[in-house]
């Protein structure tokens, strides 16, 4: 049986560029959801609520913390 790598990458304010990097190492498909598009107004709107890589080896998801909610540094992955 395969294992696929399926990590979850929590970013201060650069998921967007972050996400578009690995997908130009990794390749695959990018879908990306802002907080605008779940509702949110003002300067969140336009950050990444969310976002997944689809990849034939690895899914690598990631989003932006809400504001003023940081992760101390070594917390912001998690791996499944």
């Amino acid at each position: 049986m395969a294992s696929r790598l399926n990590p979850y990458i929590s970013f201060t304010d650069n998921a967007r560029q972050a996400m578009e990097f690995y997908q130009s190492v990794f390749g695959g498909d990018l879908v990306v959801n802002t907080f605008a598009q779940m509702g949110a107004e003002g300067a969140e709107a336009e950050k990444i609520m969310h976002s997944m890589l689809e990849t034939p080896t690895a899914h690598p998801d990631g989003g932006r913390h809400p504001a003023g909610h940081g992760a101390p540094a070594g917390t912001n992955i998690n791996v499944s």
